[in-house]
């Protein structure tokens, strides 16, 4: 085992407290890469949020959650 003098042990300590906080924070968005909500797929796209909605009934886009958390996965 490897002795680091207390500064530098106190200091690993922290910056490990601050990745996890960092990581904890992105981690949603990662998840999220890739989907939109529907008004934003329907932006994209340019159609309205209800043909957002027909395609997702239709097969043509994936969809998960509900409502206003509504993601619809990107199409290339």
């Amino acid at each position: 085992m490897m002795v680091v003098p207390l500064e530098v042990a106190e200091e690993l300590q922290a910056m490990r407290q601050e990745l996890a906080t960092l990581r904890a924070a992105l981690t949603p968005l990662l998840a999220d890469a890739g989907w939109l909500t529907v008004h934003d797929a329907a932006m994209k796209y340019r159609v309205s949020e209800s043909t957002i909605n027909r395609w997702v009934q239709a097969g043509r886009m994936e969809a998960k959650g509900a409502g206003a958390s509504r993601r619809v996965k990107m199409i290339a």
